[in-house]
């Protein structure tokens, strides 16, 4: 597998990219991926989810993809567009906080 690493913005949460030659071979690598944690999502259909961490928050997001496909191309086009770009990921980084306070003040008002 070929890994192409990006940052997510937030802190908190990290999130992969790893090419593979097509998605049966997310089947083989499930078993590994398993022992250190991950958990598979559903997710789109060009691509497998993997997550590890509690579900309310992620540590690591690991997405299993065919380079070239749809998924592929937009991943590694926004991580470009980050790199290159000071203001998006200041306006990134505050959305990402923004919908963080969001998610935890809802499950705060859900569970008391």
């Amino acid at each position: 597998m070929s890994a192409q690493r990006r940052s997510r913005g937030c802190r908190r949460s990290r999130s992969s990219i790893a090419g593979v030659r097509d998605l049966a071979d997310a089947d083989v690598a499930a078993p590994a991926l398993e022992a250190l944690g991950y958990v598979r999502a559903v997710h789109r259909t060009d691509a497998v989810l993997f997550n590890k961490g509690l579900a309310a928050q992620h540590t690591h997001h690991l997405h299993l993809s065919v380079p070239g496909s749809d998924l592929w191309r937009e991943r590694l086009a926004f991580r470009d567009a980050l790199r290159h770009d000071p203001v998006l990921v200041v306006e990134y980084t505050e959305l990402k906080a923004r919908l963080l306070r969001q998610v935890w003040w809802a499950a705060l008002w859900r569970h008391g």
